[in-house]
């Protein structure tokens, strides 16, 4: 499910109008943006065999400019949290929540580029019976 997540939320991201196409799992060497999964899954099974899951992620941006690479992420921000039309039906799961861990901050300069990170935790609920990537 966590693969199917990222790929989903990526397409997503790339109909935005950014700066760059979403890349996975690396910054390109010039001017980009890139969603990473990171290994961190919680898991809750419930008595009814429904369970949540939630997948951690970051996204990273890099760009000559810093303020259009730490606007960039502060804009993916904000549609991430407030967008209630994220689709995950691909794979029978219901979007809970979208939450920020980490809020975009400074990583690092690399030559003339600024490159900038967040953190976010996703949430999704799958009923009883429905299968996510082939499994129950």
């Amino acid at each position: 499910m966590k693969q199917n997540v990222i790929e989903v939320l990526k397409k997503q991201l790339n109909k935005e109008s950014l700066f760059s196409n979403v890349n996975r799992p690396l910054l390109l060497d010039e001017s980009s943006i890139s969603i990473t999964e990171l290994s961190e899954v919680d898991f809750q099974l419930y008595y009814d065999e429904s369970y949540d899951q939630s997948i951690v992620f970051n996204l990273s941006t890099k760009h000559e400019n810093f303020q259009t690479a730490e606007e960039t992420l502060k804009d993916i921000e904000q549609w991430l949290v407030s967008n209630n039309e994220l689709n995950f039906e691909s794979f029978n799961a219901e979007l809970v929540e979208m939450t920020v861990l980490k809020a975009p901050h400074f990583i690092s300069k690399e030559g003339s580029y600024y490159i900038y990170e967040a953190q976010f935790k996703t949430t999704f609920y799958v009923k009883k019976g429905e299968i996510v990537n082939g499994e129950n």
